[in-house]
């Protein structure tokens, strides 16, 4: 007699690969900006135009949440290793292509960086926690506001009702919270000096 069976089946990764004990020894700066990264790297995808992707919407406002908790911790405690565990993963997350899923669209803000670290000596998250804050008061309108006032809330706990000055608190936090990492508010006045005297010698 023919049997049939249902089973299921897995595949289990080699997680031993991801070893947080590996970044003890990583400089708090990098620790600050590998953070600030991460956080873009989820943001890109977060503030997509479609706002329909649910799951991967809660999936990226939780990642935002675990960096923004252990940041600093991991720098102030190195071999922390809940702090750096829940980093390592919150990167891997942030990086596999699984928040993308229903959300799709160019990428705005790491471009932009691209092009002035391979002009400048600027570390690539150092750079991201200049331009990200300055770019979303740049896109911030009465279309963006919903979406902005969501992060705000969900994951900054912003309680203001109001879309508009939800999402400019919002923007306000991640501004302080790139501050609490020591990382800059603005570039350099050498940068502004090196981009002027490259746009002069290119009139001669």
């Amino acid at each position: 007699m023919d049997v049939c069976v249902g089973t299921g089946f897995g595949y289990s990764c080699k997680r031993d690969k991801y070893d947080p004990t590996y970044l003890y020894t990583l400089p708090s700066k990098q620790t600050a900006a590998g953070a600030v990264d991460i956080l873009s790297h989820v943001m890109e995808q977060y503030f997509q135009p479609n706002d329909e992707a649910y799951i991967t919407d809660v999936l990226s406002e939780a990642v935002m949440k675990a960096v923004i908790k252990y940041a600093r911790k991991a720098m102030d405690e190195p071999e922390n290793y809940e702090a750096r565990s829940n980093l390592m993963w919150s990167s891997t997350v942030a990086l596999n292509h699984l928040l993308t899923v229903g959300k799709g669209g160019a990428w705005s803000v790491h471009p932009i960086e691209h092009v002035i670290s391979a002009y400048y000596d600027i570390t690539h998250g150092v750079g991201l926690a200049v331009l990200t804050p300055a770019w979303m008061s740049y896109v911030l309108s009465d279309m963006t506001a919903p979406r902005f006032a969501r992060f705000a809330r969900e994951v900054f706990g912003v309680e203001e009702a109001d879309n508009r000055k939800a999402a400019e608190l919002g923007i306000q936090k991640v501004r302080a919270f790139n501050q609490s990492l020591e990382m800059p508010q603005l570039f350099l006045r050498r940068a502004y000096r090196r981009i002027y005297l490259m746009k002069w010698h290119q009139k001669q």
